[in-house]
């Protein structure tokens, strides 16, 4: 009597083709890969009051969360990132879809509110 034998790998066929490293690179040659520090359009970003305690209490606006953590390493505090948001329906498809957009805001702060 014989005993079955299990194959123990995949077949080369049932394989997904890999993309070879020189289509996931950039023009430029380098890797192309998304900013990890990607700010999301209308983000703003705002450092703490010291002595919150807890309750996010806004104080000085700042342009970017680079800077944001710059200033709250400085003081020794924290920073809070706030995304505003309009609430949009879209009635194209006959059932009522909520969706939202991005609220384009002006900006607040200028390079000459920073204090050194």
């Amino acid at each position: 009597m014989e005993t079955p034998t299990i194959a123990t790998t995949k077949p080369e066929a049932a394989r997904a083709p890999r993309p070879s490293s020189s289509s996931r690179r950039n023009t430029s040659g380098g890797r192309a890969r998304r900013s990890k520090d990607a700010e999301p359009e209308g983000t703003r970003f705002f450092l703490t009051k010291p002595g919150s305690k807890g309750i996010p209490t806004l104080d000085r606006e700042v342009a970017s969360e680079n800077e944001a953590r710059i200033e709250a390493l400085k003081v020794g505090g924290t920073y809070l990132t706030v995304d505003e948001w309009r609430p949009v329906v879209d009635l194209s498809k006959g059932a009522p879809v909520i969706g939202r957009e991005a609220v384009q805001t002006e900006t607040k702060f200028s390079s000459s509110d920073r204090t050194t």
